[in-house]
């Protein structure tokens, strides 16, 4: 009798191909998408201030919960005390049950406040921490707005340079009128009302006057005072400001 063949056994190909004679195929290159620029650099800030965010709700909702175990603690060994006070002296074993039971209540208050100065140091931790980060902000800030200050200080310098230009040649302009006045005093004063005063028309009265000499007197000495320090700004900067110079004198 002859026994039939396995049908679950593979025949072998007739021809075969050990893997180590087989020439591998090359994969072909995989083209990654290219990473947003600075994504790091964006989203650092905001990961920061949500974990900030997060790490107080989580100590709030801590206290929250020792708070409550403290309340029910307390309510607990108020009542057990309140229960003790109302048992004659001869009912000593609920007595000392009661007792057993007050002590178990002030065992787990004690736990409670391990675990509340282990939060409190926590909470002591994140405040310095918070208070350094609000001094390093504080320090970042002044140092930008001073520097935003500067440009704004030397755009003033620049626009009073402008001013001292125009209050010039309007104080020649007034002594121009000054003399052509006192030929009409002196040839015919009847015709003295025909033209006001030269500060009315203009509309630079004597306090006015006074003001502006003062800002492009004080913006002078400012100058110079930029110029003793021995060039603390940007060269740009203080190339603009001996420029500014230049033109007051």
């Amino acid at each position: 009798m002859t026994t039939p063949e396995p049908q679950d056994q593979l025949s072998q190909p007739e021809n075969t191909t050990s893997l180590g004679e087989r020439p591998m195929d090359t994969p072909a290159p995989v083209s990654l998408p290219p990473e947003p620029a600075d994504s790091s650099e964006r989203e650092a800030p905001a990961t920061a201030r949500e974990a900030k965010v997060n790490q107080r709700d989580r100590m709030k909702d801590r206290q929250a919960k020792l708070d409550h175990h403290r309340e029910s603690v307390l309510a607990g060994i108020a009542k057990l005390h309140a229960d003790l006070d109302k048992l004659s002296e001869e009912k000593v074993d609920q007595r000392l049950s009661l007792r057993k039971k007050i002590k178990t209540f002030e065992d787990e208050l004690g736990v409670i406040g391990e675990e509340q100065a282990d939060l409190d140091r926590l909470k002591d931790v994140i405040a310095r921490e918070e208070g350094r980060s609000v001094i390093e902000e504080a320090v970042r800030t002044r140092a930008s707005l001073q520097k935003e200050g500067v440009e704004v200080a030397a755009t003033l310098r620049k626009g009073l340079v402008i001013v001292g230009a125009l209050f010039s040649e309007w104080r020649e302009l007034r002594d121009r009128e000054r003399m052509a006045k006192d030929t009409v005093r002196s040839l015919a004063p009847q015709r003295m009302g025909e033209c006001p005063d030269f500060s009315y028309t203009t509309c630079v009265h004597p306090n006015f006057e006074q003001a502006i000499a003062s800002a492009l007197s004080e913006c002078q000495k400012s100058l110079e005072d930029l110029d003793r320090r021995g060039r603390p700004l940007e060269p740009v900067m203080q190339e603009r400001i001996e420029r500014e110079q230049e033109a007051m004198k």
